[in-house]
């Protein structure tokens, strides 16, 4: 096998597995604040925006647009509103 395949097959591997990564924190988040633990959904949320999850950051403005587990802030809403 020569060379570029085996890189593209180890970048598709580790692309797979970061996206996997990044859903899981997504969902962890969502699970999280259905249960109203917003503490812990806003932590996952922000391992996932990190890693630009746009869902994630949709629910982060969610949070600070109406104040579940952050105190209100309509320029951070927006912020995460845009990065979504």
């Amino acid at each position: 096998m020569r060379p570029y395949p085996r890189f593209a097959l180890a970048m598709a591997f580790h692309l797979l597995n970061a996206a996997a990564w990044a859903a899981s924190s997504s969902l962890d988040g969502l699970a999280a604040y259905r249960r109203g633990d917003y503490k812990r959904a806003l932590r996952a949320f922000e391992k996932a925006a990190e890693d630009e999850d746009g869902i994630a950051a949709n629910y982060l403005g969610e949070m600070y647009a109406t104040g579940k587990g952050v105190a209100s802030d309509h320029g951070k809403a927006v912020a995460w509103f845009r990065k979504a």
